[in-house]
């Protein structure tokens, strides 16, 4: 598919779901401007989630889901330095928050 109709494409899906994204302290995806002592709640309520033991299975998966997430951060960037429209550095910058917090995750298991 070529990159500019994948990049419609891929901005109609974001658009469409928007509204179900929602705001506030419960939702990873928007951070909604609340902060506790300077970090975002998502990032915090993840750092203080008790640690858990988990199967290697999940642990794998876990990993496969922080990848992912660094996929789609860096596509965003490079359709950023492409077209230079501010929505793509502001997924990357979200899709970097979700690897921090899955990253946080990895770390926090035994």
């Amino acid at each position: 598919m070529e990159l500019k109709k994948f990049a419609k494409t891929l901005l109609g899906i974001l658009f469409a779901f928007a509204p179900l994204m929602g705001s506030g302290i419960n939702n990873f995806h928007s951070y909604g401007g609340t902060y506790h002592y300077g970090t975002p709640y998502g990032l915090y309520y993840v750092e203080n989630l008790p640690k858990q033991r988990l199967s290697e299975k999940e642990k794998e998966e876990l990993l496969y889901m922080r990848e992912e997430e660094k996929l789609a951060r860096d596509v965003y960037l490079t359709l950023y330095r492409k077209w230079r429209l501010p929505i793509f550095r502001n997924i990357a910058r979200s899709e970097q928050r979700h690897m921090d917090m899955v990253g946080v995750l990895i770390k926090n298991t035994d």
